[in-house]
């Protein structure tokens, strides 16, 4: 049944004009999640009346494929303005800047590039196969389930901290401050919102992303006598980026899994997931060191 249907979506998706929709969603979801602050959501909302002449396949097939794109497209100005144009690619930036000051940025976005690719389809795939017990077992989460993973989530900041017990508090701390900015979720009682209707539902992660990145930037620039002498090149190899993601099986694979499983559980997401293989594979790499100083 699975398989039939796992057959059955792919010769829809490669039919004409379902495909050419395809191209077009992903490409423009591409350039919106190049750009900080705009990503799929805001993309989504623009293109969705565009949908309503058509039928129902090829309007979700290119709603689809700009949220895709846009995941992808977050992590180009990750790479090289460190400043994530999406919320998802916000790990990115951790080793993807540093690689492209290195000159490696063109290895940073084939790795970027080949890892979605590969990895979505991968995961598209077995989404079909076991989504009937996958969705068996994300029913039964509940409050429990939830605080357990929100304590994985704290605990994996000592590793991303990188064995700084002192950073590892100070961001856990400034993370638990900023969660607390809105209405609470027991009472309908609005906190730290200073009269500002917009901070009701809390803080927008994105906008946050883009102040604690593209803000940093920004003041290390002013204080410099020269800007073009810091900047990145687009240079590297985009052949050697590809090889990178295929010299490491295990890893792909992991972070795969890591997402999907993640990215299934109701309330978590991308962002949850890239900094939980993020971080699982800083733990369970031999290589120390190494995590935030741009290797590949």
């Amino acid at each position: 049944m699975a398989v039939g249907s796992l057959i059955e979506g792919i010769s829809i998706a490669a039919s004409w004009p379902v495909i050419g929709w395809m191209a077009a969603g992903l490409l423009a979801g591409i350039v919106l999640g190049a750009l900080p602050g705009i990503g799929s959501p805001v993309g989504m909302a623009i293109v969705l009346p565009l949908t309503v002449p058509l039928e129902a396949t090829p309007a979700l097939i290119l709603l689809i494929s700009i949220y895709s794109g846009a995941m992808f497209g977050g992590s180009i100005a990750a790479i090289l303005l460190n400043a994530p144009g999406t919320e998802s690619a916000a790990a990115t930036t951790l080793d993807g800047y540093p690689m492209a000051k290195k000159g490696l940025a063109k290895n940073a976005l084939a790795i970027a590039t080949t890892a979605s690719a590969l990895n979505g389809f991968v995961a598209a795939i077995l989404l079909v196969l076991i989504s009937p017990v996958l969705i068996e077992v994300v029913l039964l989460f509940g409050s429990v389930e939830y605080f357990l993973l929100a304590i994985l989530g704290i605990s994996l900041i000592t590793i991303v901290a990188d064995g700084s017990v002192m950073k590892g508090i100070v961001a856990g701390a400034f993370g638990f401050m900023i969660s607390t900015i809105g209405v609470a979720i027991m009472a309908p009682t609005p906190r730290y919102a200073f009269g500002q209707l917009a901070l009701y539902e809390g803080l927008n992660f994105v906008a946050a992303l883009i102040g604690m990145f593209a803000f940093a930037e920004m003041m290390k620039l002013a204080v410099q006598d020269q800007i073009a002498g810091d900047a990145v090149g687009i240079t590297g190899s985009i052949t050697d980026g590809i090889k990178t993601v295929f010299q490491y099986p295990k890893t792909t694979i992991k972070a795969g899994i890591i997402g999907m499983l993640i990215g299934a559980v109701p309330g978590s997401g991308a962002t949850t997931s890239t900094f939980v293989a993020y971080a699982e594979e800083a733990r369970s790499s031999a290589a120390d060191g190494i995590f935030g100083e741009g290797d590949p």
